[in-house]
């Protein structure tokens, strides 16, 4: 028990020199590289949440293909006034020539990590919390379906 716990220590320090030295060259890194094997790995997570099921490409590739099929569709209502996805879209100045993994910043990192507050605020796509509420939610108009085709 002894020999593992100071194993764990020296290797925990390593980590975190490596992590003061490196965090912020790897993150640029990681920008750069917006099409690399990185984004196609499969998500491991240890604490689940629905809503960050998937990566951040797949989360990308279902936001264009809903607006491809659903432009004209009623998914909001606010005040008695409805609105299609194509005018949500306009409101939020996008469209999908403009999303990208970099514009959707859904990224984790490490300020995420033992902050939900933080977290929460990391899955806004683009900040904005309508498409969070439209896509990740199932307290909303069209009842979570879009939520449920994710998860599905």
């Amino acid at each position: 028990k002894t020999y593992c716990s100071q194993r764990l220590k020296i290797l925990s320090s390593k980590f975190h020199l490596h992590l003061l030295v490196n965090e912020k060259k790897e993150f640029v890194d990681l920008q750069i590289a917006s099409h690399s094997d990185f984004y196609n790995v499969g998500k491991v997570d240890t604490h689940i949440h629905a809503a960050a099921c998937m990566n951040q490409k797949r989360f990308l590739q279902f936001i264009c293909k809903t607006y491809e099929r659903d432009a004209e569709r009623v998914v909001q209502e606010v005040g008695g006034k409805k609105t299609t996805l194509r005018e949500l879209f306009q409101c939020l100045k996008l469209t999908p020539e403009n999303l990208d993994i970099d514009a959707l910043n859904m990224r984790a990192d490490r300020e995420t990590f033992q902050r939900f507050d933080r977290f929460n605020d990391k899955y806004n796509p683009v900040g904005a919390n309508e498409l969070r509420a439209l896509y990740l939610k199932t307290n909303n108009f069209i009842k979570g379906e879009y939520f449920a085709d994710l998860v599905k």
